[in-house]
This record gives C-alpha cells, structure tokens and sequence, in this order.
C-alpha cells in the first residue's frame, strides 16, 4: 500500500488576520536544510509519498521568526483513491513518526482513511497528542468527518498558539 503525506506549509498565525507566510514548500523535492525526514520518503511534482506501510514524516527545522510556537500547517492533499492516512503534525520533535515504536512528542491532525462515493468522499477526523511515544485522542469521539468534494489540491489547516 502507498501512503500520502500530507504538503505542510507554515505561517505566522496572526489571530484573525490574513496570514503572512513565513515558508512554503510544495515539496517537488526534500530540502533537508528545512525538514528532518523520518521513514522512507519520494518527493516529485505530484507530491510527497511513502511505499512504507508506517508511511514517513517531515519535520520543519526552521524556526517560527517571531521566536514564538505559533504558526499554522495548511496541508494540500491530491487524493485519488480511497484509504490511506494523512498527518499534520504541529510542535514536533525531530523523531516525529506516528507508527509502531513512535518515540515523538507532538501534536497531529489526522485524516484517516478517507472513501470516495462518486465526487464526494468521507473520513475520520482525528485530534490526537504524543508525549514521547504514548499517544492519547484529544477528541471526545472518533467521528466521521464530511467532507463534500474530494478533489486534487483540497486543503487542510490546523494551528498551534498558546
């Protein structure tokens, strides 16, 4: 099974204001100036993927310029087929890969299995925090999140302030 990442793309979070961005990458190829990768990783014009079963993760090495831990990860996704998990992960430390033996800390926003019905499709939208390895699902529930039109190039966005 081929696993997708998910594109991150980090700005500054201004609270209710337009974003300003601080870096972007649409990951054609793997800077490792920029980004700590964990697990086998392929970067091409049609994104980032893994031929892992436990998939791969980027994390940012740049620093938030205001010297702060707030920003937010915009993830677009190029799904094409149902099944798969896509990850944002959101103050992470280095080792950051949600598999088996996972040793990160960090916070991720997880699109899992999503399933195409015709030019709709639906998924599980999970919460979830890791402190050096022992997960816990910050959401109440696991529910089914709808998401109207799959479409190449739909977008994720999640932020980290406080």
């Amino acid at each position: 099974m081929t696993r997708r990442i998910l594109l991150p793309v980090l700005l500054a979070t201004p609270l209710l204001a337009v974003y300003t961005y601080y870096y972007s990458d649409t990951l054609t190829g793997i800077n490792t100036s920029n980004w700590t990768q964990n697990g086998p990783l392929s970067a091409s014009g049609s994104g980032l993927t893994s031929v892992d079963a436990n998939g791969g993760s980027l994390i940012s090495t740049i620093a938030v310029p205001d010297g702060s831990s707030d920003y937010e990860v915009r993830t677009t996704l190029n799904l094409t087929a149902s099944g798969g998990y896509y990850m944002s992960y959101l103050r992470a430390s280095a080792n950051t890969l949600l598999a088996t033996g996972n040793t990160g800390t960090f916070y991720a926003v997880e699109i899992a299995n999503p399933t195409f019905s015709g030019s709709s499709c639906s998924a599980l939208l999970l919460i979830l925090k890791s402190v050096s390895g022992s997960v816990t699902y910050l959401c109440p529930a696991i529910t089914e999140w709808w998401c109207g039109r799959c479409t190449p190039g739909m977008q994720s966005s999640c932020t980290s302030m406080g």
